[in-house]
C-alpha cells in the first residue's frame, strides 16, 4: 500500500494515542468530516484500521505486521536523523567494520558514514545498499529472501554472510521497547538477522525514538541491557534506564 501524507498522519497519531474519537482526529489533520471518513473507509479496507462507535483505532492484526518502508522512512524522520548524526560520531572510527540491519533508522546514517575513510559496511537493508553503492563506502550486502515490504534481506543466507564477519560495531533498531525493557518487533525473520548482527558485533548499539518507548510487540528481540550503547531523543522510564550501559540523549535542535 503506498500512503498518502494524510494516511501516514493518520497512522502517525494512532501510534501515540491508539484509540480517538473521529471528530478529534478531524480537528487534529483538519480536514471536513467527509474527507477524513473517505480516508478511513479506505484505511479500514486495507485493514489498518477498525472503526468502532465513532472512534479510530488501529487493527489489531495490524500491530503484527511489519510496517512498509515508505511509511517507516517517514514516520518521525527528523529525529532518526539526529539519532544516526550523534551515533556515528560516538561510536565510528577510521577502519571500522560496521554491520546495519534494515530499518529505516539504521539507513540514516550512511550519509554520516561517508565522512570516514577505510571503513567496511555489512547491511541486510536493500535500500541501505542502495544508499551505499552511490557513495565511496566499501560494502556488503547479506543477499537472502527478500522481505518485499520492508526493503530487508532475511533467512539463512543472510545470517550465513553475517557470521563470515567481525564487526566493531552495529547500529540497529526495532518497532518498539516495552515496558519491562525488552527491545521488541513484529518479523521473526527480520529479528533472526538483527539478533545475528549484534552477535557478530564487539559494540552493540541500539537506536529508538520516543515513539517507540512502552510499545509492546509479540516477538522479544533482546533485552535492553545487552546493548552497549542507546541512542534515543527522551529520557528512558527510570525502571529501564537502570539496566543501560551507557545512554545519550540526542539534541533534537
Amino acid at each position: 500500500m503506498n500512503y498518502t501524507d494524510r494516511e501516514k498522519q493518520i497512522l502517525t497519531i494512532l501510534q501515540e494515542t491508539p484509540i480517538i474519537d473521529i471528530k478529534r482526529l478531524m480537528q487534529q489533520i483538519y480536514v471536513s468530516e467527509a474527507t477524513l471518513r473517505r480516508d478511513l473507509q479506505k484505511m479500514e479496507n486495507a485493514g489498518l484500521i477498525i472503526r468502532p462507535h465513532g472512534k479510530v483505532k488501529l487493527a489489531a492484526s495490524f500491530a503484527d505486521k511489519m510496517l512498509e518502508s515508505s511509511f517507516r522512512e517517514s514516520f518521525q524522520n527528523p529525529i532518526k536523523k539526529r539519532l544516526a548524526e550523534t551515533a556515528i560520531a560516538s561510536c565510528v572510527k577510521d577502519g571500522n567494520v560496521i554491520m546495519l540491519d534494515a530499518s529505516s533508522t539504521a539507513m540514516n546514517t550512511v550519509p554520516f558514514l561517508s565522512n570516514y575513510n577505510n571503513i567496511i559496511v555489512i547491511t541486510s537493508g536493500i535500500k541501505t545498499a542502495l544508499l551505499l553503492s552511490e557513495t565511496h563506502i566499501k560494502f556488503y550486502s547479506t543477499g537472502g529472501r527478500a522481505i518485499n515490504v520492508a526493503h530487508s534481506y532475511v533467512g539463512q543466507t543472510a545470517i550465513d554472510t553475517l557470521k563470515n564477519f567481525n564487526a566493531d560495531v552495529c547500529f540497529v533498531s526495532s518497532r518498539g521497547l516495552s515496558e519491562d525493557g525488552f527491545v521488541v518487533d513484529s518479523s521473526e525473520r527480520e529479528n533472526d538477522v538483527r539478533y545475528t548482527i549484534m552477535k557478530q558485533s564487539k559494540r552493540k548499539v541500539l537506536l529508538i525514538d520516543s515513539s517507540k518507548i512502552n510499545q509492546g510487540y509479540w516477538l522479544n528481540i533482546c533485552h535492553i541491557s545487552e546493548f552497549d550503547d542507546v541512542f534515543c531523543d527522551q529520557p528512558l522510564p527510570e525502571h529501564i534506564a537502570k539496566h543501560v550501559r551507557n545512554f545519550h540523549l540526542i539534541d533534537n535542535v
